[in-house]
């Protein structure tokens, strides 16, 4: 019986603390609500370390976090409509290589995508680069927002080929591959998100991507953009 007794105060000890719990995560999600409009960093507990940023641009939340357990919460929370959050995508900083099996493109070519702190408000881009060998045949750097005309989504900041790859299909195949890992990326909301390019400025560069099926956002020739999804999947020379 002295022993039973003694499980039934632990438990009742896991209680308390799971309640414990309860409230920490209650008062870090009241102060959330309360500041997501506001640029800030959150701060751990019981020491001066970061725990996540928030920052707002562009009508969407970036949230950066610090560390696996200020993943878990945001991410526990975002799950949760009722809070009024809702999760796009997840933005991991990797970097990651992968071998481009492309029947209409030159043996031996690599994609390579690096996500990492960039400069800015909304500080996260993604380095994309196809690579024969060590060479480089493209590249393209993206962020998250297009500060030019204040659209959230994934942006073409510079997009180029080298010189001696170019007319060989190299610009179709790099565009379709950033577009397929967006898509992986807002998977659940695609057909809501922005995919934007940041001022386009030649008009050979406009008139080929009009024929990739971007839009002019701005009418200014330079702002182009089109929503993630079916409309993203058709690539013309």
């Amino acid at each position: 019986e002295e022993d039973e007794d003694e499980d039934e105060d632990d438990d009742d000890d896991d209680d308390d603390d799971d309640d414990d719990d309860d409230d920490d995560d209650d008062e870090e999600l009241e102060y959330l609500e309360d500041n997501c409009h506001n640029d800030h960093e959150v701060l751990g507990k019981s020491t001066d370390d970061i725990v996540f940023v928030v920052t707002e641009t562009c009508d969407w939340l970036h949230i950066r976090c610090a560390t696996k357990e200020a993943e878990d919460f945001v991410l526990k929370h975002l799950a949760e409509e009722s809070y009024g959050f809702r999760m796009l995508g997840k933005v991991p900083h990797v970097e990651v290589t992968t071998r481009i099996d492309d029947k209409q493109s030159a043996s031996g070519i690599t994609m390579t995508s690096r996500t990492g702190n960039g400069a800015g408000k909304a500080g996260i881009s993604t380095l994309f680069e196809l690579k024969k060998g060590t060479e480089l045949v493209a590249k393209s750097l993206c962020t998250y927002a297009n500060q030019g005309i204040q659209n959230p989504g994934p942006t073409i900041e510079l997009f180029e080929v080298a010189e001696e790859w170019r007319c060989q299909g190299h610009a179709k195949l790099l565009l379709r591959l950033i577009t397929d890992h967006f898509e992986n990326m807002f998977f659940a909301h695609i057909e809501e998100v922005k995919f934007n390019i940041h001022r386009c400025e030649t008009d050979h560069a406009h008139e080929w991507f009009r024929r990739q099926g971007f839009r002019d956002w701005d009418d200014s020739g330079e702002e182009l953009g089109k929503y993630l999804g079916p409309e993203a999947c058709s690539f013309s020379d």
